[in-house]
């Protein structure tokens, strides 16, 4: 049975339970759907065409947004549209090269060949599970249409998502494509995490142990600024972040973050593609009172790693409950709500250990 690994394999130490784990996952049900959509709403156009895999239309609103970007010097937008041009070609690579299968299929014809090819497209290369889930199923790989049948965003009992998990992890096992791995693993960890709640101490244990095992390269982090509303003393204004991978730094960046008076402010960086276990973001300059940061988002590929992990601080505001580093992956990006706050005068930092859920508080 695939629940086997969960069952008979035992490791010492079941950790703590992350309560947000379940809630926080349960309800990125949406992220499957498009992909990811970049936070900056000024791509919001050009992410609806790729959603609609309409690249010619998404190029040119590209082209039009890199236009006035230039018009006005904005060198970091610049920067960007370039990053999202290359993101978005590759897709308009990829799209092509299934054009002849979903004419087959849009024919009505029954071809196991190009429902895989389709479905391997919309999952891995643009993350949106709703659409390629349905391809998959009537795919010709025995494994990936198994796994891709069971997935239903209903499920709820603990041995049901672990017998899921346990089949993506062994559609990742099984190919040598490593993009294809990494996105079934990442699979795998989403019904590892929801089952882990609820799970045994020695399901509990082995779902640590295999979470290790996932690889993740993060691809984007965006950290989201808090402007705590009409009090506007508090928030961070400058920032240094690094991605660890076994204690050890192997990428680091210093950018200033943008604060902004009652509105969401975030920054967004391209780390270094390099596989890592945590993010540390440490303020280094505090916004008038103290420091604080309202959500850390680490996405590799399509997915929110850090959603709902157990992030270390090294102190937040008054031990108030509602400042705790929780807030810190609630998925609050507001900066009105949901935020973590430093000690009086003070910057402070946070850790994010994505790749471990036992940790505690």
């Amino acid at each position: 049975m695939p629940a086997r690994r969960f069952q008979c394999l035992m490791v010492t130490g079941a950790g703590v339970i992350c309560a947000l784990v379940g809630a926080v996952l349960l309800d990125s049900a949406a992220a499957d759907s498009g992909g990811w959509k970049h936070p900056d709403s000024r791509f919001a156009a050009i992410d609806a065409a790729v959603q609609d895999d309409n690249y010619t239309a998404a190029q040119k609103l590209l082209a039009d947004l890199r236009g006035e970007a230039k018009r006005v010097g904005d060198l970091p937008l610049q920067g960007e549209v370039q990053e999202r041009g290359k993101e978005i070609a590759k897709l308009a690579r990829d799209f092509e090269k299934i054009g002849k299968h979903l004419k087959t299929l849009k024919k009505g014809a029954k071809d196991p060949r190009a429902s895989l090819a389709v479905g391997k497209y919309y999952c891995v290369a643009k993350g949106d599970f709703t659409r390629g889930l349905p391809f998959l199923m009537a795919g010709d790989d025995e494994k990936l249409s198994e796994a891709a049948s069971a997935e239903d965003e209903r499920v709820r009992e603990t041995n049901s998502q672990l017998e899921l998990a346990e089949r993506w992890w062994q559609c990742a096992e099984k190919t040598s494509d490593v993009p294809e791995r990494i996105a079934w693993q990442i699979r795998a960890r989403r019904w590892m995490l929801r089952a882990r709640p609820a799970a045994s101490e020695s399901q509990r244990a082995t779902i640590d142990q295999l979470l290790k095992q996932v690889v993740l390269v993060p691809e984007k982090i965006v950290i989201w600024n808090t402007h705590n509303g009409p009090s506007d003393d508090r928030g961070a204004e400058a920032i240094d972040v690094s991605l660890l991978y076994q204690g050890t730094v192997v990428w680091n960046q210093a950018v200033e973050l943008p604060f902004k008076r009652d509105q969401e402010s975030f920054v967004m960086l391209r780390p270094k593609r390099i596989r890592a276990d945590q993010v540390r973001v440490e303020i280094t300059k505090h916004h008038n009172r103290g420091g604080g940061l309202g959500e850390i988002e680490v996405f590799c590929g399509h997915e929110n790693i850090a959603a709902g992990c157990e992030p270390l601080v090294d102190a937040y505001w008054e031990l108030n409950e509602q400042f705790v580093p929780s807030k810190l992956v609630d998925g609050d990006r507001s900066g009105a709500t949901g935020y973590w706050l430093t000690d009086n005068d003070k910057d402070g930092w946070a850790v994010v250990p994505f790749a471990e859920f036992g940790r505690g508080k």
